[in-house]
């Protein structure tokens, strides 16, 4: 909170700010817009914030004025609760969990109303409500999944909160759909391997968003439940892996889908990687070869800002999904399966250390995985080991990694521990 907002000022202030809530729609706007700078300013120190005994009656107020039947700031009231939900402390997650039965009930309701039949302007308001409430229960979820005891409590609402999620989905508002998935997500990093119990409710509408191509951000936002569902699921996924993967891969061959989502889809069969670890084996062949396809991508005619934020984008994916599937096979004892497709790698490699427009993350990335090839497949792969010591442009981008970030420095120490402990097996 900036010093010149004392508590007594803050008193005042909360307090013209839920009058002013209440005035004309153009002061009640601009009212919902100074909440969420507020909250956006607030730090949470020991576990409170200046704003949390204001928290419960401003949280009540905005959604008075959500449901205003004579004005629309629905859109503005629950951006500002959201804005308070996601700078809030943990002093005021019991009144959350609160608000979460509150909410579930006001998105049946407008579930109901979805299922009628309206004007255009009728059903973008209902879509808007169906956004708003799933998106405030996507950060209720969140805030509360970070206290075992207030998680148990939130587990009971699940089923009837999936119930909603999915009834979204099956809804004709599309706009409603992205904060569904969104806040399915969080359901799936709540419940974890529980969430087993929802996929086969989930599967052919997820399929369904995944292959919609002509809708990049739905299918985006699709790809990257895929990777939580994975990452909650680990080993239960392998069922439903077969059609999941197939799009993927069809995805990433389709030149009509735009380009942004690709890393993004590499990254997701990596998490898949990991969840089904030496179950991926009936896949890494042609993943691995489209990995390799994508290394291969030659940067060096564009040079604009948009294309070098793509090509640092696709690398790092690139590397993180080698690392996901290296260490995925490894844990299902199959890791030599990866050794076979390493031919395309000192061109890729050669090229992060060769371009000065590589980003720290694409070098954090490069030494996490020359650390873990070192470590997990160096010991018995003499050439591999080889490699790894005596190519200059492993040395150097270990030697970058020193010279950036913390987080690069970690990595580039991982990196050169690793490969340094193979000059014994030489």
């Amino acid at each position: 909170m900036p010093g010149v907002i004392t508590p007594e000022i803050l008193k005042n202030l909360m307090e013209a700010l839920r009058r002013g809530l209440h005035e004309n729609p153009k002061i009640a706007r601009h009212v919902c817009w100074a909440i969420c700078n507020l909250a956006n300013e607030v730090q949470v120190i020991k576990n409170t914030s200046a704003l949390s005994k204001y928290f419960g009656a401003m949280v009540q107020e905005l959604l008075k004025v959500a449901e205003k039947p004579d004005i629309d700031l629905r859109g503005d009231a629950f951006e500002a609760i959201n804005a308070l939900v996601l700078g809030s402390a943990s002093d005021v997650y019991p009144i959350i969990g609160q608000l979460v039965p509150e909410l579930m009930k006001r998105l049946k309701v407008a579930l109901e109303h979805g299922g009628k039949q309206m004007s255009t302007a009728q059903a973008a308001l209902v879509a808007n409500a169906l956004a708003a409430y799933c998106s405030t229960l996507t950060l209720a979820i969140g805030k509360l999944s970070e206290n075992p005891k207030l998680r148990e409590t939130l587990c009971r609402y699940m089923d009837p909160m999936m119930e909603f999620f999915l009834g979204v989905l099956r809804q004709n508002h599309s706009e409603a759909h992205e904060e569904a998935l969104l806040a399915i997500s969080a359901v799936a990093r709540c419940v974890e391997n529980n969430f087993n119990r929802y996929m086969p409710h989930l599967y052919e509408k997820l399929l369904h968003m995944l292959r919609d191509i002509e809708s990049p951000a739905i299918c985006n936002v699709a790809i990257g439940v895929c990777g939580d569902v994975a990452r909650a699921l680990d080993s239960k996924l392998v069922p439903y892996c077969d059609e999941i993967v197939k799009t993927l891969l069809s995805n990433l061959k389709n030149v009509s889908l735009e380009r942004h989502v690709k890393p993004r889809i590499l990254e997701c069969l990596g998490d898949i990687a990991m969840a089904i670890r030496g179950n991926f084996e009936k896949y890494h062949k042609h993943v691995m070869l489209l990995l390799q396809d994508a290394s291969r991508l030659d940067f060096r005619q564009e040079r604009d800002y948009e294309t070098v934020e793509y090509m640092n984008s696709l690398r790092e994916a690139i590397i993180e999904t080698y690392i996901s599937i290296l260490q995925g096979l490894a844990d299902g004892e199959k890791e030599q399966l990866f050794v076979d497709h390493l031919k395309a790698l000192p061109d890729f490699l050669g090229k992060i250390a060769g371009d000065s427009d590589t980003s720290d993350e694409v070098i954090r990335a490069s030494c996490s995985f020359i650390g873990d090839m070192a470590r997990i497949l160096g010991p018995k792969n003499p050439q591999l080991r080889k490699y790894l010591l005596s190519q200059a442009h492993i040395k150097k981008i270990i030697t970058d990694g020193f010279q950036r970030d913390d987080v690069c420095k970690k990595q580039a120490e991982y990196a050169k521990r690793n490969v340094m402990a193979l000059q014994s097996r030489q």
